[in-house]
């Protein structure tokens, strides 16, 4: 693979959800991380391979990372399932046209196909919203999960745009994501319904 394919997604208003996804078993919750250590911070990354279509984050030194995640308009949830970190998302509300980027979405490779992938969009598309921004976007890449593009469009997500670019020095695609990037097919995508789930809220910072 020699060529990078970034596909942009976005999102106008809440998903009209009919249904009920499908619910992961066992033992998990959703909590928004408050005062995060930048070694925590760099371990869900690294684990959920986050970096793979953005990695400028872990090229960071550790001051600048500590302003990201000081920044009252940057909120990450970390998924636990059974006490153990699961995966995580990271919500962007710095735009100033009050747009807000799921700028990271990810699972450790021990719980990816067990439904927590789409459990964890749809819980931070609810949060999102309950901020009544003008819209949602997100992007992955070929170099993403091969379900990625998948999980977006049923999560609601339509797509807007789509980028091709030389891939970057030390990234290698492998077989099992080179579909990820793929735009044949594509539709604008069918929420599930969650109205069942209530999202964990932004809430105050503990003092």
């Amino acid at each position: 693979m020699t060529e990078l394919v970034v596909t942009y997604f976005e999102m106008t208003s809440p998903p009209d959800r009919h249904g009920r996804s499908k619910m992961p078993a066992g033992q998990y919750a959703l909590l928004r991380a408050w005062n995060m250590p930048v070694h925590f911070y760099r371990y869900l990354h690294e684990g959920a391979q986050a970096t793979a279509l953005r990695p400028e984050r872990l090229g960071l030194d550790d001051a600048a990372i500590a302003d990201i995640l000081s920044d009252e308009q940057i909120e990450i949830f970390v998924l636990y399932v059974a006490g153990v970190p699961a995966g995580f998302a990271e919500l962007d509300r710095r735009a100033e046209d009050e747009a807000i980027e799921i700028a990271y979405h990810g699972l450790m490779p021990e719980y990816v196909g067990l439904s927590f992938r789409g459990f964890l969009l749809d819980q931070v598309v609810d949060i999102a919203w309950s901020y009544r921004p003008t819209r949602l976007w997100a992007c992955c890449s070929n170099l993403d999960h091969p379900k990625a593009m998948q999980t977006y469009q049923r999560g609601g997500f339509g797509v807007f745009r789509q980028e091709r670019k030389p891939m970057p020095a030390g990234r290698v695609g492998s077989d099992r994501s080179r579909n990820a990037g793929d735009l044949s097919g594509i539709g604008a995508g069918n929420g599930a319904d969650l109205s069942n789930i209530v999202p964990g809220p932004a809430g105050e910072a503990p003092t």
